[in-house]
């Protein structure tokens, strides 16, 4: 009894009440008049960085030429002449380099009955088809960072000839290794450093600054993921002395490195996210864009001595790599990536020894595939096919089987970073030496727009057209909106002996 009221009776009022649960059908709901992005913005600090840096060029033609001056003449000789003879000869010599522009897209339609609908507002705008044009510019911005890094023609069928431009690491190691027959080898060999998953120190930046002083400029600066350059600034914690306050201020420990100075030369660190392995070179995913191949190729993997006379590289896989090893295949075609193959199957691993190779042959699902994309895992990391990490890509032959080698000449969640020559208004902008550099940078970023590029500059990128266009492309079904964003370009790289890309970057542990 409670009071006058059984328990029996206050339990049937309190079912007649009236509560939340019994009022939801109709209460509105209460949604925000705003999305909230997890992204990011085109305007962030440390999103797209290199296409806010390179200046952009002026092209004419798909087919974009520029010259370089290597040499004002032989080195050899005194240049020592008698009054009554003459001085031996000598002439410049120069180059002409070629990069076929390409173009880079996707297409956002939006559908009448979607354009129809109230929505709420997102990303800065609303209505269906804005969003979307937004979330679609955005989208290929990305794409184009990364292609302009990391695009290489020489894991794609058709090579040069096909769908891709050549990327700013691939033109750095052709102008440098002695790939490129008008390139002679650089006197300090190839300018991709590989790091064999160790940190990468600021005793390789010195020595790196050194180099490129004697190669008449050294990079200015040093664009990196944040976990990269994180590590640059933990490992800088301990040598510099912290002056403890002793008043009441709050006191915030850690280096905030701008970058270095080595004999008057200043290299800045920038980050860019783009370069995070996440991002960059990713894990297996499962998840298919629109128009994938549906095929699968059969792989066969096998751990087998380096071999010389089956592939001429030498086999870096060392007792760090080394142990239980599974691989992901996966078909390209026409640029777009399906579904993938792993080997050994099911949650079979491949026992790989330090000084191995590892021979993958590879059976494409479509005969026309241009390219296939190996990932890799170790047991230590996960059995899951998604626990794998993009490795490196090789070209088809539209013919057949393909035989690969991976000798670990790229380690799988690992970084990289750019040492990049950049000399353009919207650099200095952003290392000004000011606090707020960035965002003045960003306020007086129109005025980027033209003569952005300063002599001494050696990256750039050609555009024909606009950097980032849209058209508008005709309905095919009840589309309200159909546009594609474009960019036609390619990287220039006017001198490969003043830049630098450091490869499988590790972290401290």
């Amino acid at each position: 009894m409670y009071g006058n009221i059984t328990s029996n009776e206050l339990l049937q009022r309190l079912e007649k009440a009236v509560h939340s649960g019994n009022i939801t059908e109709i209460v509105p709901e209460d949604l925000e008049l705003e999305a909230h992005s997890v992204l990011w913005r085109e305007s962030d600090q440390g999103e797209l960085t290199l296409l806010k840096m390179l200046p952009s060029v002026k092209a004419t033609s798909i087919q974009h030429e520029y010259s370089r001056v290597l040499s004002y003449g032989p080195g050899k000789g005194s240049g020592f002449f008698g009054e009554r003879s003459l001085p031996a000869e000598s002439n410049f010599a120069a180059q002409r380099v070629v990069n076929l522009i390409r173009l880079m897209g996707e297409i956002g339609p939006t559908f009448l009955l979607a354009a129809l609908e109230k929505t709420q507002r997102a990303l800065g705008t609303a209505g269906a088809q804005n969003v979307e044009r937004i979330a679609l510019r955005r989208n290929v911005l990305r794409k184009k960072c990364r292609n302009l890094y990391a695009s290489d023609t020489s894991t794609t069928f058709g090579g040069v000839n096909s769908t891709r431009f050549k990327g700013i690491q691939q033109l750095i190691r052709e102008g440098t290794d002695g790939t490129n027959p008008g390139d002679p080898p650089a006197p300090y060999g190839t300018h991709i450093i590989d790091m064999l998953d160790q940190p990468l120190t600021i005793q390789n930046l010195r020595d790196r600054i050194g180099k490129g002083i004697t190669l008449f400029g050294a990079f200015t600066s040093l664009i990196t993921d944040p976990l990269v350059r994180g590590d640059l600034e933990a490992s800088m914690d301990p040598a510099q002395r912290l002056n403890l306050p002793i008043d009441a201020r709050p006191f915030m420990l850690g280096q905030q490195i701008g970058g270095i100075q080595s004999q008057g030369s200043r290299v800045y660190f920038e980050t860019d996210n783009t370069l995070s392995p996440i991002w960059y070179r990713p894990q297996y995913d499962v998840a298919l864009e629109d128009g994938a191949p549906t095929t699968l190729p059969t792989v066969v993997s096998a751990a087998q001595a380096d071999n010389a006379t089956t592939d001429t590289t030498t086999s870096k896989w060392d007792a760090a790599s080394a142990g239980a090893i599974f691989y992901v295949v996966t078909e390209v075609v026409q640029e777009k990536e399906g579904l993938g193959t792993r080997s050994p199957a099911g949650a079979g691993t491949l026992a790989v020894l330090a000084g191995q190779e590892v021979e993958l042959t590879i059976t494409p699902g479509n005969v026309l595939a241009d390219s296939f994309r190996v990932y890799r895992g170790e047991a230590a990391g996960g059995l899951l096919s998604t626990d794998a990490w993009f490795a490196f890509e090789v070209a088809g032959n539209h013919v057949g089987v393909v035989t690969a080698f991976d000798n670990n000449l790229r380690r799988p969640n690992t970084s990289e970073a750019y040492g990049l020559r950049v000399l353009s208004g919207s650099e200095r902008a952003m290392h000004n030496g000011m606090v707020d550099a960035y965002w003045r940078a960003q306020d007086s970023s129109a005025s980027f727009l033209s003569g952005n590029d300063k002599p001494g500059n050696t990256i750039a990128v050609a555009e024909l057209g606009p950097s980032m266009g849209i058209m508008a492309l005709a309905s095919i079904l009840a589309e309200v909106d159909r546009p594609l964003v474009y960019s036609a370009c390619c990287p220039e790289v006017r001198n490969p002996r003043q830049n630098v890309v450091f490869t499988n970057i590790g972290l401290q542990t």
